[in-house]
């Protein structure tokens, strides 16, 4: 996820054939992952986690949306959430657009708690594939983590260009 994030900051997920849903580990290095970094757990919301990512109830909220999206990525996108808090809104290039759609900016950027506004990206992610969280993060359901992955970064190189292009003017 290089550019998107810090090595720490972020957290992905995916659900299980056998139902079950496999997280990062809390404090993971995203980009040096090994199998002590996964933890499986139930997707019982509320159910033991012990380990896992702090935001293991928006992963399990995501997931059991009925929406079908089995995978989730999570990371604090500077550019993203940068023109966000500035600005307001999310801003998406034509290549984002005809991807996914406008993304959704979620939240208030002073009132951010861990695992906060889980039903609201749920639902968010239920009829879009990306979410953007007031002062914190972006999260991108998808079938699969690559895909998810494709449309976080996507939004986050877009995001950077037009921190450019308003850096420039």
């Amino acid at each position: 996820m290089s550019g998107a994030l810090a090595a720490r900051s972020g957290n992905m997920s995916q659900k299980r054939s056998d139902g079950a849903l496999t997280i990062t580990r809390s404090g993971a290095m995203l980009s040096d992952l090994s199998e002590s970094d996964l933890i499986t757990v139930s997707l019982q919301n509320d159910a033991p986690a012990i380990n896992a990512s702090s935001e293991v109830e928006i992963h399990r909220a995501i997931i059991n949306n009925k929406s079908g999206k089995e995978a989730v990525v999570h990371a604090h996108c500077p550019y993203t959430i940068a023109l966000a808090n500035v600005y307001g809104e999310v801003f998406a290039d034509n290549e984002c657009l005809s991807c996914f759609g406008p993304p959704l900016l979620l939240g208030d950027q002073d009132k951010f708690i861990v695992g906060g506004y889980k039903d609201q990206i749920a639902g968010a992610l239920s009829n879009h594939v990306v979410a953007v969280v007031a002062g914190h993060g972006v999260f991108a359901a998808a079938q699969t983590l690559l895909e998810a992955y494709i449309y976080l970064t996507a939004l986050e190189a877009s995001s950077k260009l037009v921190y450019l292009q308003k850096t420039l003017q």
